[in-house]
Parts: C-alpha cells; sequence; structure tokens
C-alpha cells in the first residue's frame, strides 16, 4: 500500500465510525479513555493527511508546520502517556497497574523531553519512498525509544483483557515491521498500522459489557461482579 494523502483520508474517514461506536460501547466512566483510542487515531491520521497536502504543494506553510507539529504532538506526547494510563484505568490486576504507572510516568518524561525539542528547535517532515519521515533538529535519545515502546505497546501486552493483549502483540509486531521497513519513518508506519487495528478495542469492551473479557468472570454478566468491583446487573 502505498501512503499518501488519499490513503490518510480513508483511514481518517473508516475509523472514525469505529471510534464512535467504541465509545459508544464504554459503559463505565473508567472506560472512556480507552474507548478514546480508535478515535484518537482517526484523528491522528486526518492531521496527516494536511502533512501530505502540504509536502505535495497544495498547502500553504503555515497549514504544513502547525499539521507536522500537532501529528508529532499527538504521536510523540500524548500517546505514551494516554496509552498506559487508560490500560491501567480497567486493569483489575494491581502489580499490573503499578507497572503501567511507571510506563506512564516514563511516557510523561518522554513527553516533557520531546516537548522541549519542539519548543527550542523545529520539526518537518517529507515524503520518501510512498511514506511520510518526519524529522527534527534534535533527536530524542535512543532510551527514548525504548521508553516509547514500553509505554505504547508493552502496558497493553501486559494487560489482563484478551483483546487488549492481542491489540499490544499486533502492535509490537506492527511497530516491528515498521522500523525493518523503514526505520526513519516509523512514526508514520506505525502510527496507520495502529490506528487500523484499533478495532481491538471496540472487542475488548463488547466482551467486558458480556463478561467475557476478563479470566475467571462468568459466561454471564447475570448477577456478577466485574475484575473492578463494580456489580455488573440485567433486567430478567
Amino acid at each position: 500500500m502505498c501512503f499518501s494523502f488519499e490513503a490518510d483520508v480513508v483511514a481518517a474517514v473508516a475509523l472514525t465510525p469505529v471510534g464512535i461506536a467504541t465509545l459508544w460501547a464504554a459503559k463505565k466512566p473508567r472506560q472512556y479513555a480507552i474507548a478514546s483510542i480508535p478515535l484518537f487515531f482517526a484523528a491522528h491520521q486526518g492531521v496527516e493527511a494536511f502533512v501530505w497536502l502540504w509536502a505535495d504543494g497544495n498547502a500553504s506553510d503555515f497549514v504544513g508546520k502547525f499539521a507536522i507539529n500537532l501529528y508529532l504532538i499527538m504521536a510523540q506526547m500524548i500517546l505514551p502517556v494516554m496509552v498506559p494510563l487508560a490500560v491501567m484505568a480497567i486493569e483489575p490486576d494491581r502489580r499490573r497497574r503499578i507497572y503501567m504507572a511507571i510506563s506512564a510516568f516514563g511516557g510523561l518524561v518522554l513527553a516533557v523531553k520531546f516537548g522541549s525539542i519542539l519548543i527550542n528547535g523545529s520539526a518537518t517532515a517529507y515524503p520518501l519512498d510512498h511514506v511520510m519521515v518526519y524529522k527534527t533538529t534534535t533527536d530524542v535519545p535512543d532510551i527514548g525509544g525504548l521508553i516509547y515502546v514500553n509505554a505504547t505497546v508493552f502496558t497493553t501486552i501486559a494487560a489482563t483483557g484478551t483483546y487488549l493483549r492481542l491489540f499490544g502483540v499486533a502492535n509490537a509486531i506492527g511497530i516491528s515491521f515498521a522500523g525493518w521497513m523503514r526505520y526513519d519513518a516509523v512514526t508514520s508506519i506505525w502510527c496507520i498500522y495502529a490506528a487500523l487495528i484499533s478495532f481491538l478495542i471496540f472487542m475488548h469492551l463488547r466482551l467486558d459489557a458480556a463478561g467475557k473479557e476478563w479470566p475467571g468472570q462468568p459466561d454471564s454478566p447475570n448477577d456478577a461482579t466485574d475484575p473492578r468491583g463494580d456489580k455488573v446487573s440485567s433486567s430478567a
């Protein structure tokens, strides 16, 4: 698949109803953060469409620079904090929540570092072999990549929920493939891949509502208690 303005628009449009359905599937306040991730990815691809417009000479420099910075803020500053906190909010196992909290703190440190790079320098983007490459005047240290992958990928692999783990494993495969395919464009390649598999979060919420997502839950939600201690009831 050749990535382009059209590809990002198609991804954003296709993911928007999935994102809305996922938010609709959230039944508890603590689920809203995880449920918002597909819609976040849809918006992210929409932002990159403007980067492509600018790169193709069809948008002003102001629009291009704004889209580049917003895209990087969403990818490098919001995601590494948002993902571990969202998973932690619904995770029933205390030890795993501690790990996710530590991962979120690491993501916050990374976000602050990247924010300082954007404030004190500049960012640009350019198409190369049908993918978008993003560059900043100062690179994040190599350890930053490990912190990022841990926060955005391994926190979901560590989750108790079956489909959340599947989402994490699929993301681990995707980010590895993206790095192998074109390391300097890994942000663009992996983000569109992660967006396309975010429907797994919807599946998690649907199974959770049916009482079938967490290990040890009854097959039926009738008079059951969910993994975080809330009573689940249904009408006769």
